[in-house]
C-alpha cells in the first residue's frame, strides 16, 4: 500500500505490514431530494467596478487613451459596494445526503456526493448478497425533516430576501456507499487503510507512528508550547499517525 510506505510518520514496522484482511462494506446513506418551485424578492449587496478619474482630473473626463511616452495616467477601476435588486424565480430538485450510521466509530469520513455518479452508489436490490452491509441507525424521518428545511432556505445571499417556496415533490431513498476497508498485521496497535469504493482514492487510514515522530511530538509540546504537526489531514495521538481526505467529511 503506497500510503504507508510514502506517508510521513509511519512506523517501520508499519511500512512494510503484510495484509491481515480485506474487506468490502456497503455504508448507507439516506438521500432525500425535493423538487421545489417559487420565486425571491428583495435587495442583496454586489460588488461592481467603477471607473475613476487619476487624481486631479475632473470627474467626467475620462482618460482612456492615455500616453504613457507623454506621462499621462489612466483612469483606475475601484470596487464599489452596492445594492443590486433580486428578482429570481426557481423550479429545480434540491438534494440532501446524510449517512445513516456513525462514520466516525468505523474510521471513515463522510463522503461526497452530488447524485450524479454512475453505478455507485446503489440501491438495496443492487448489491451482492454476499456483501457485508451495514444497517442504518439514524431513522430517515429526521433526515426527511432537516432536507426539507434545507430545501426550503434562500437560494440568494442577502439581507432583505423575501422567499416564497413549494416543495412540489419529495421521495427518500437509502444508497450503499462501497468501502474497501484494508487491515495489516502489525506488533501493536491498529493499520488500516479506507478506500472509496466509487474512484479508489483513501478516505481515511491509521498506522502505529514511529518513535521519532514521538520525540518530536513530545518535545515541540514540552519545549515549544505547541505541537507537531504532520501536515493537511493528517494527527498524531496517542502514537498513531491519522488521516482522513481533507475533500471529505
Amino acid at each position: 500500500m503506497n500510503w504507508l510506505r510514502q506517508y510521513p510518520g509511519v512506523s517501520r514496522a508499519a511500512r512494510s505490514a503484510p495484509f491481515r484482511k480485506v474487506q468490502l462494506l456497503y455504508v448507507p446513506i439516506w438521500e432525500h431530494r425535493c423538487v421545489i418551485a417559487g420565486w425571491e424578492i428583495g435587495q442583496r449587496k454586489t460588488l461592481r467596478l467603477e471607473t475613476r478619474p487619476e487624481p486631479g482630473r475632473p470627474f467626467g473626463v475620462s482618460n482612456i487613451s492615455f500616453s504613457p511616452l507623454l506621462g499621462e495616467e489612466p483612469d483606475y477601476l475601484e470596487l464599489v459596494l452596492s445594492d443590486e435588486p433580486v428578482r429570481q424565480g426557481y423550479l429545480q430538485e434540491r438534494r440532501r445526503y446524510q449517512e445513516a450510521v456513525d462514520l466516525a466509530s468505523l474510521g471513515l469520513v463522510r463522503p461526497l456526493m452530488s447524485g450524479r455518479e454512475l453505478l455507485v452508489p446503489m440501491l438495496a436490490g443492487e448489491i451482492e448478497p454476499e456483501a457485508t452491509v451495514l444497517e442504518p441507525s439514524e431513522l430517515g424521518y429526521k433526515t426527511a425533516q432537516a432536507g426539507l428545511h434545507a430545501a426550503l432556505c434562500p437560494l440568494s445571499e442577502g439581507e432583505q430576501i423575501q422567499t416564497f417556496f413549494f416543495a412540489l415533490r419529495e421521495s427518500l431513498s437509502l444508497i450503499y456507499w462501497p468501502v474497501y476497508l484494508v487491515e495489516f498485521a502489525v506488533p501493536r496497535g491498529r493499520c488500516f487503510v479506507a478506500v472509496d469504493g466509487r474512484d479508489g482514492t483513501i478516505n481515511s487510514a491509521c498506522a502505529p507512528s514511529s518513535k521519532l515522530r514521538k520525540w518530536a511530538r513530545t518535545a515541540a509540546r514540552l519545549f515549544g508550547g505547541g505541537s507537531y504537526s504532520p501536515g493537511e489531514g493528517g494527527s498524531y495521538a496517542s502514537g498513531e499517525v491519522t488521516y482522513h481526505d481533507v475533500f471529505h467529511g
